[in-house]
Parts: structure tokens; sequence; C-alpha cells
């Protein structure tokens, strides 16, 4: 217990008594929830090791509770003795369950897995946010062959040194998800995984690294680091550390040099002039690249790793994808299924040019593990799926778009498409978003995490597809130009608040509202429209509106006002302000054709007079006008 509420550590144990001062009659307690811990990994690696097993379990008590009355042993493995952490055994497996829930959370990790058998992990319910060293915690696991880290939380971990040293069986290491932000030590990390032939390191952040020395030593079949162009070693404490990669070759040819086994080639390869070991991470040919080569009788597209699929694409003769044509990402066909695979442990990375990707694939229906493909390098997604005329549904909750300044069409002529989930897209530095749901089959769409702000073309946003309602109170449109028929022909709106826009940069809305002929209500009472030029068609065809308030437009830079209301038919009222000025003007034929119920504000009803004649306040007999001034 404890007598702040902001307290992690209890400052009274039970029974014990609370001293009161005489100016502090009361005193609050607090109860004090500390998270239960594993024992740490040295004594972990004790139990570990009185058996030999080759599965490892992290899980709840709850999950196997029905049956560990059949397991051979059972041990204490929390910190405190308590029995919240227990491990069951039986001749293969040693499964580690918590009484607390389906989370253990493990303190210092350094040595835990060192030399055992295990070569199948779960680590599904492991919790290593807390962890501050992982030393040697693989070390010696000379019977591991494959290792998928990418669950594992190590935003604590300060200490990796000798982390997979010795793993000589080790073919297959996942580190992608990997927070090396805190590590200083990462010395003899891979060192004598003499069967890795790559290690992808992208991810790793190497700003408080202080200790390289003998990280790759004796990684003799390495042939490639994947690395991103920060890592950049900044120490003296390297020693050996490529020594013994006598196969290690960077991107442009530099091959392993005895005499520079330390930092001084620790970087992205750089040809003769700036020599280096790394390889940046492969990238996919562009968009209209890939396009040409998936072919248009295409019915299903599969992303995957190349090892999953190997007996569906046997005999099959492959395509490379990447941008250096070394077969890192290939495409293989099978009838009218294509299959888009990498063959090392990464996603496959669009190239920042991933315009028209699927464009015009009109017979594709499916997209199979479409998370496999890494979207954050992406800059310009202009017409992605545009006419894939056959899909219903997408999920791309798992893109990152967040380099993205272009999704123009990215959905457009998508005709069969219901279902779409873009529910954690990024735009944030999207500046163009023309045509982006044009004639879809939606008709409704999560778009609260869509940044705007940056946004200067909305032209057919939402045009000709049969929403029922949209919400758009998050929209920011400061930076807009362009809402020429952004929501035309959405046949199927009944109400549209737009009270939120900010129009002020707005200079073209042809069309914006044409066609929506089931809209009643429509908000638009914080359009400036000081600055537009074209508002021709704007609610043409609105066929059910009976009235519209346009008391806040301002039309003295409008040139081209033709067919504005043209249609209305049941348009009773047009509320508007002296700013409503036509003298500009140019072009106003057939303003308010066909809208015979229209009636201005003293009285002065439909005539002959559909041009701009009668865009006006109503005057009566002497000034006649189709307009009625809204009272303040």
């Amino acid at each position: 217990f404890a007598d702040t509420s902001d307290a992690t550590a209890p400052q009274y144990k039970l029974g014990e008594n609370v001293v009161l001062t005489s100016n502090n009659p009361e005193k609050t307690i607090y109860a004090v929830w500390r998270k239960p811990l594993l024992m740490n990994g040295n004594d972990f690696n004790d139990i570990l090791k009185t058996g030999n097993f080759t599965n490892l379990v992290f899980g709840s008590f709850d999950k196997y509770k029905d049956f560990i009355v059949s397991f051979k042993n059972e041990y204490i493995v929390d910190a405190d003795g308590n029995g919240t952490y227990k491990i069951y055994t039986t001749d293969s497996t040693i499964y580690v369950l918590s009484k607390v829930g389906n989370i253990i959370y493990a303190g210092d990790c350094s040595n835990m897995f060192n030399s055992s058998s295990v070569s199948r992990y779960d680590f599904t319910d492991f919790d290593t946010s807390l962890c501050t060293s992982m030393s040697g915690m693989f070390s010696e696991c000379s019977s591991l062959t494959s290792l998928d880290l990418s669950l594992l939380n190590t935003s604590s971990c300060t200490n990796m040194s000798s982390m997979f040293s010795g793993c000589s069986g080790l073919t297959e290491l996942n580190l992608l998800n990997f927070d090396t932000s805190n590590v200083t030590d990462i010395s003899s990390m891979f060192s004598g995984c003499s069967s890795l032939p790559y290690l992808i390191l992208t991810n790793f952040n190497n700003d408080n690294i202080t200790d390289y020395s003998n990280m790759f030593k004796n990684c003799s079949n390495l042939t490639t680091i994947y690395s991103d162009y920060n890592f950049n070693v900044n120490t003296s404490v390297s020693t050996d550390m490529f020594d013994g990669c006598a196969n290690l070759i960077g991107s442009e040819g530099t091959t392993f040099d005895s005499n520079h086994t330390d930092i001084s080639y620790a970087q992205i390869d750089g040809g003769t002039l700036s020599p280096g070991y790394f390889t940046p991470i492969p990238v996919l040919k562009t968009g209209i690249e890939v396009n040409s080569i998936i072919g248009t009788d295409t019915t299903k597209i599969i992303f995957g790793k190349l090892e999953d699929y190997n007996a569906e694409i046997v005999s099959i003769t492959s395509t490379p994808l990447d941008t250096e044509n070394k077969g890192v990402y290939s495409l293989y066909k099978v009838g009218t299924v294509v299959y888009i695979l990498t063959s090392i442990d990464y996603k496959i990375v669009l190239n920042q040019n991933s315009s028209k990707f699927f464009y015009k694939l009109g017979n594709l229906t499916s997209i199979e593990n479409i998370s496999a493909i890494e979207t954050n390098r992406v800059i310009n997604i202009d017409n992605f799926f545009s006419e894939c005329t056959s899909l219903v549904s997408l999920d791309l909750s798992s893109f990152d778009t967040s380099s993205c300044t272009n999704m123009n069409s990215m959905f457009n002529t998508c005709t069969a498409l219901s279902s779409l989930n873009v529910s954690s897209f990024n735009t944030d530095n999207v500046i163009y978003m023309a045509s982006m749901f044009k004639m879809t089959a939606l008709t409704s769409i999560d778009l609260s995490s869509f940044n705007t702000a940056n946004v200067a073309d909305m032209m057919n946003l939402f045009s000709f597809s049969p929403f029922t309602a949209l919400n758009l109170e998050n929209f920011d449109t400061r930076n807009v130009t362009n809402m020429s028929s952004m929501f035309a022909s959405c046949s199927s709106l009944i109400s549209l608040d737009l009270s939120n826009f900010n129009t002020e940069k707005v200079t073209n809305m042809y069309g914006m509202f044409y066609k929506c002929s089931s809209l009643t209500s429509l908000n638009l009472s914080s359009f400036d429209t000081g600055k537009v030029e074209k508002m021709s068609y704007m609610f043409a065809y609105c066929s059910s509106l009976t009235s519209l308030d346009l008391s806040s437009f301002d039309t003295d830079s409008c040139t081209n006002i033709s067919r504005m209301f043209s249609d209305c038919s049941n348009l009773t009222t047009i509320y508007a302000s002296d700013a409503f000025v036509t003298d500009n003007a140019t072009s106003s034929a057939n303003l308010f054709i066909n809208c015979k119920k229209l009636v201005g504000g003293e009285g002065t009803t439909y005539t002959s007079y559909a041009d701009k004649t009668y865009a006006r306040i109503d005057g009566g007999a002497s000034a006649p006008g189709y307009f009625t001034l809204k009272n303040s």
C-alpha cells in the first residue's frame, strides 16, 4: 500500500502501522498493483535443462488446465515464489503458464534458453516489455534452425550481447520488430551463426550502441546483411566485428576483406568510392511494371514467402520483380492465379512509385495475404486498385501510408467494391485525393483517421457511389482548391453536413452536388466562396431539395454559374445575401431551368427568366428575384 496515488511501489506492508502526524489527521491509502515477474533467465535455464525438451509454450493456466493433470512435473517460476507462474512438462514440451491472465512478464532474460534442446518456441503470450537484458538468451542453441521473434517487445532492453551466439544450425531469424533504441551492447550477438545465409537489420536503431565487437564473427555462410542507410556505427569498440565472414558481399559487389573486419565497412555498399558490407532492403519494381507482368486474366493474387508455396509453384518459371532483378521478389503464374513471393523473411516492399499496381485487373476477385506487402515507403499510390471491377471487399488495415502524397483514383471504378477498411490510413502528407472513391459500391466508409490538412484536390472524391451517409466532421479542407463534382451523383445521400468545411482557397465547385437526387438536407453554413470561379451544375438535379441556404456565399469572382440550380424540381426557397452577385458571370444559361416551384422572398414565382436575370434578392414587382434574404 502507498500514500500517493501515483506510487509504483508499496510504502506500507500488510499489518504495518501507518503513522499519522498531528498536522495530517487524515491519510488516504492506495493499493499498488505490481506486475508479477518471471524468475530471472539463469534460474529459468536451470529448470529448462532438467529434460530434453523440443517445444516451449507460454500461455495461460486456464487454456491448459483440463489436461495438466497428466503432466510430469510442476515448478514454481515466478520471481516471488508465490506460484503465479508455473512450469508443467511432458517428455517433449515445457509449458510456462500464468494464473493471473495470459501474459508472462519477464525481467532479466539473460541466458534464459542457453544451450537448450528446444527447437520450437511459442512466444504468443510472452511479454518482455520489462526486460532489460537479453544477453546470451539463445546462445549455444545449436538445434535451432528457425526462430521468429517478431512478437518480442525489446523496448526496455539495453544488453543483447551474445544473444544468438553459437546458434550454428540457425538458417532463419526474424527480428523485424526489434526495438534496439536503448541497447548499448550488441557484441557477439550473432557470432558463430555459421548457417545463416542472410540477416535483416533494417529496423535496428544503433544510436546508443557502444560495443559491436565480434557481432558477426564466424558467420561463415552469411552472404547478405540487409540494412537501412541510417545504420551508422559511431564507436571504436568493434574489434573483429566481421571476422570470419568470408562469403559476405555488399550490394555493389564489395567482398570480404580481412583487413576490414571492424566498423570501417559497416555501411551500405557504395562501391569502390565507399565500400561496405551491407545491402539495402530490396524494393519491388514500379506499380506500372508489376501490373504489366500480372496480366489482365488474373483472378487471384497471393502474396507471401516462397517457402510456403513451393508445392503450388513447382516447375513454374518465375519473373523477378525486385528492382535489381535478383529474384528476391518473384512472380509465378499458375493458370489465372498469380503468386508474388519473397525469398527472404521480410515483407514485400513496394516501390515509392506504386501507381497502377492493380490497375484494370477486371477479373481479379481476391487478394490473399495483402498484409505481406510493406507500403511505408510509397509516395505515389494513385490508381492502385482503379478499375478492379470484380473486387468486392478489401481490408487495408495493414497499410502504412504515412509517406504517401498521391491517392488520386485509388479505388476509382471499383464498381463491385462494397466493403473497404481504410480506418488506419495515415493521410498526413497526402495532397491529391481526386476520384479516390469514385464509382464504387460503397454505402458507408470510416474516414475518422483521415487528416486532410494538406489535401489540395478533392475533385470527384465520392462521386457516383451509393453512399447513404458520410461523416466528414474531421475533414480539414483549408488547402483544398478543387471540389468539383466532389459528391456528384451520390444519389443515395439524404443528408450532408459540411458546416466544418473551410473553402477559402477553393476556386472550382463545378457540379459539386450534381444529381444528389435524394438530398433533403445540406448544411453549407461555413462556405467561403470568395475565390470560386466555377459553380456551374453545382446543385443541378438535386430534385429532393426544398430549400438551400447560401447566405454565406460571395460570388464576386464567379464567372460560370450556368445550370447551377438546373432541374431542382422541388426547390422552393434559396436563401442568399447581397454578396451573391452575378456581375462577372459571363455564363449563366439555364441557371434556374425547370425550378418551377421556386419562389422569391417577396413572392416572385418562376418565369421564363432562367438565366442570371433573377439571380438576386427578391425586391417585388420593381426588382423581381428568386432569392430570399435570410433574417439574421
